[in-house]
């Protein structure tokens, strides 16, 4: 869900499937899935109550165990510190689960809200640790344990025309011989237009060259709707680009 709140009948429709799996779904909780930061009423929470196999680990120290498969597993939600293995279960196969923004690579230039996935997997010395929060999917190893982003599980926009989403089934009597199972998603063209990208393209790169002729603009007054529409009028900005920044400006103001 990217949602607190989603309809009834998705919800409905998520209880059915739960239940039907009739196996233990381990999850913890993203920004999407709270409201106002806080987990009261939400749909997550619903889910919680209506399905006696799904376990939502709040990070504080809860742990979910399964002695009979020697593993156990920990969270770090979304604002959450990072836990340490208890002392008595490090010969267990520790698993972590966690919401936050780990990156092989900065997705933009200026990203700073970013952990590397080189040194997140060094530091925590989790067997697993299996993260979400960034859309890209991508696997980081290192000494015998894995981080796995598995991604989004659909495009969401045509930023994502590449992705390539999928899901992986790991043992982990045996974590070297995990399978990546690919989710079924139809071609491009069938989904997207192409030409929009294109031209989204074009308009971002004029919008990165507005900005940066914004930022060394210097005789500025303080009432910023008039400073950018003399802005508009010296620099004679296109019109598509007036109407996405003036949509922003709605959106933020």
């Amino acid at each position: 869900m990217d949602s607190p709140s989603v309809s009834y009948d998705f919800l409905c429709w998520l209880i059915y499937y739960i239940k039907y799996c009739d196996i233990p779904i381990i999850t913890t909780t993203g920004q999407h899935d709270l409201r106002y930061r806080n987990f009261e009423n939400t749909s997550l929470r619903t889910l919680s109550y209506s399905c006696d196999n799904l376990i939502i680990l709040k990070g504080d120290g809860d742990i979910y165990k399964r002695k009979d498969h020697n593993v156990s597993v920990y969270s770090s939600p979304f604002n959450k510190e990072i836990p340490q293995i208890e002392k008595t279960l490090k010969k267990q196969f520790n698993i972590l689960i966690t919401h936050r923004m780990i990156v092989q690579e900065k997705i933009w230039a200026g990203q700073t809200d970013a952990e590397s996935s080189n040194l997140f997997l060094r530091n925590n010395k989790f067997d697993l640790i299996v993260s979400g929060d960034n859309h890209q999917s991508f696997i980081q190893s290192h000494k015998g344990r894995y981080l796995i982003n598995c991604g989004s599980m659909m495009r969401s926009t045509i930023a994502q025309v590449d992705h390539k989403p999928f899901v992986v089934l790991f043992d982990t009597n045996e974590p070297d011989n995990f399978e990546i199972i690919k989710i079924p998603i139809s071609v491009p063209k069938k989904v997207f237009d192409l030409q929009k990208k294109t031209d989204r393209k074009e308009i971002d790169a004029n919008l990165d060259a507005f900005c940066n002729g914004l930022s060394k603009s210097k005789e500025m007054g303080l009432v910023i709707e008039d400073n950018l529409l003399e802005y508009y009028k010296e620099n004679k900005i296109e019109k598509d680009l007036i109407e996405i920044i003036e949509e922003n400006m709605h959106g933020i103001f």
